[in-house]
């Protein structure tokens, strides 16, 4: 009776969105379900393996999750925007500390294309959550207006094997481990209490008004996982094989949090106004790493990060992989002519950038804003100015001119030289200061 009632409630979710289709034949449960894993610790799900004479309307999944939530706590978000999903989901069971829920969807038009179905992002406290267990039912138009014929089990759910995204075989996820969060002061930590071993792993950082995170560190027996700041008080790292506490300090604004940054040091100042801007952040631990070198896919992901991270159409650049780190940075600098690429076709987003490479770069992001461009510096004066690029001489006196990169010991520019993040934080700096 409780499945019966749970049913009725989904169809009648599904007839207000005005549906009236012909009868079509009852559907096979999928194949298979797939997540995808992103960046940001996100989970996409889709079903495969259907019958691609079949057309889906609705789908009724009942998820196995490693941890304890309420039914409101778990969510599916669709990945079509006609589809709908009723808020949060519907408690089965809890035990042993597991949580099963169901989950509806449901559309007026097919939400399967093929023998493919995709359903969205799977959620528990706003988190991205891999399912350990997933049984899903397909309904077509008929099931959804007429209901099964009297006296048959409403729904017949049936397992789905659970697999990543790309991969022909099921998903090793490893056995689930726990997350605790340590007790922190001026300041909160949240994140799910459990997670697959290779999973990514999201959690929010919120400080109170007037503080700041200072450290953050993701302990296991063996040592800590490095966390990566995704900006806007979101991180992510991947779940090793064991449990693992999170630790977090938050520190009064106008502090830094930096083991190797000392308030007598040339870069301090350049550090603690990209750090509190949310332009850069640590390497991990109490480190901000400045003498180490810049990436260009770094370099683009701060850009990006400052204009509010907006979508873009993909840049086509084959060493650009979907689901990185800086993917969204680098379609949105190529869309806006902030980035060329190489001769060759590649970007390079792992390739340490040099400082006619940034200042090329900065240049052209300064043109995308509309930035006064007529400042021009002489390179005659430096030692080694005929070793500027062909290609970023303008942007190099520009940015001489405009006091946005100065002349190093022996009156060089060191064009091709690399640019640490300590000289990368002081011409950002000083860019944002006097162009922004």
């Amino acid at each position: 009776m409780k499945r019966h009632n749970r049913l009725t409630a989904f169809l009648l979710a599904f007839c207000l969105l005005g549906l009236c289709l012909p009868p079509l034949a009852a559907q096979a449960a999928a194949g298979w379900a797939s997540f995808r894993q992103e960046a940001d610790g996100g989970v996409s799900l889709s079903l495969g393996g259907l019958d691609p004479a079949q057309v889906v309307y609705g789908v009724q999944l009942e998820a196995t999750l490693d941890g304890v939530y309420t039914a409101e706590q778990v969510a599916l978000s669709p990945a079509d925007s006609a589809a709908y999903s009723p808020a949060g989901g519907r408690l089965v069971s809890q035990s042993g500390g597991k949580t099963v829920v169901e989950l509806y969807l449901t559309s007026p038009y097919a939400l399967n294309h093929g023998d493919a179905l995709a359903l969205g992002q799977l959620t528990a406290n706003g988190f991205g959550i891999i399912p350990e267990r997933l049984k899903a039912a397909l309904f077509d138009s008929d099931d959804l207006q007429n209901g099964p014929p009297a006296g048959q089990d409403p729904v017949a759910l049936r397992d789905v094997e659970l697999r990543r995204e790309g991969e022909s075989g099921g998903a090793s996820l490893g056995g689930g481990h726990s997350i605790r969060v340590e007790p922190c002061e001026h300041g909160t930590l949240r994140a799910n209490p459990t997670a697959w071993k290779g999973q990514l792993v999201g959690l929010a950082v919120e400080p109170e008004p007037g503080y700041r995170l200072g450290a953050l560190n993701v302990r296991t027996a063996g040592g800590t996982v490095h966390a990566t700041d995704l900006g806007a008080g979101r991180w992510v790292f991947p779940m090793p094989d064991g449990d693992v506490a999170l630790e977090a300090s938050f520190v009064p604004m106008g502090e830094l949090p930096f083991d190797d940054v000392k308030a007598g040091d040339w870069f301090y100042p350049a550090v603690q106004f990209v750090y509190e801007r949310n332009m850069m952040g640590g390497t991990g631990g109490r480190f901000f790493s400045p003498h180490t070198a810049t990436s260009r896919g770094m370099i683009v992901t701060i850009l990006h990060r400052q204009e509010g991270e907006p979508q873009a159409e993909p840049s086509g650049f084959p060493d650009v992989a979907s689901g990185q780190w800086y993917t969204g940075a680098v379609h949105w600098a190529a869309a806006n002519g902030v980035v060329n690429g190489y001769s060759d076709g590649r970007f390079g987003p792992s390739d340490v950038i040099t400082r006619e490479q940034m200042a090329a770069i900065l240049y052209r992001y300064a043109k995308q804003k509309g930035c006064d461009l007529t400042a021009s510096g002489n390179l005659e004066g430096f030692a080694d100015a005929a070793q500027v690029s062909g290609y970023a001489a303008e942007a190099m006196a520009w940015a001489v001119g405009q006091g946005v990169i100065t002349g190093k010991d022996g009156n060089r520019l060191d064009p091709k030289g690399s640019a640490s993040r300590a000289e990368a934080a002081t011409i950002l700096m000083r860019f944002v200061e006097k162009l922004l």
